[in-house]
């Protein structure tokens, strides 16, 4: 998960069916993807990545996180969610369809905040 909200990773974990198996790594992306951090989501070899658009106050900076995620050799097969309060509802909305352009798993916006089966619907086993 690459968030930068507390409470985000906190409404995530409590949706969670409690049943459910889930190993949520969280991600400090600063300065919005370095050359380690690559390497270091490889290495946790996630099933699927959880992405604010918003990081930091910055408003391009997880479109800027996505386009490295996807450019990345080692990286570009690994779904990705994007979860944002910048993402509306409807398909006209642009930062929707922007993210889309990116072939990202689902474009989901946090209000109302997406229980966490609607992100685990996305997640792909990966063999």
């Amino acid at each position: 998960m690459i968030e930068d909200s507390r409470e985000t990773i906190v409404k995530f974990l409590e949706s969670l069916p409690l049943n459910e198996q889930v190993e949520l790594q969280p991600i400090a992306v600063d300065p919005f993807f370095d050359d380690g951090i690559e390497q270091a989501i490889k290495e946790f070899n996630p099933g699927l990545i959880i992405l604010d658009l918003r990081l930091k106050r910055d408003e391009e900076s997880g479109f800027r996180v996505l386009r490295r995620l996807k450019d990345s050799a080692l990286l570009k097969d690994i779904p990705v969610v994007v979860c944002s309060k910048y993402i509306g509802k409807g398909d006209g909305d642009k930062n929707r369809q922007r993210a889309e352009k990116y072939n990202v798993a689902a474009a989901l916006p946090k209000t109302p905040f997406p229980k966490a089966q609607e992100f685990l619907d996305h997640y792909k086993l990966k063999k």
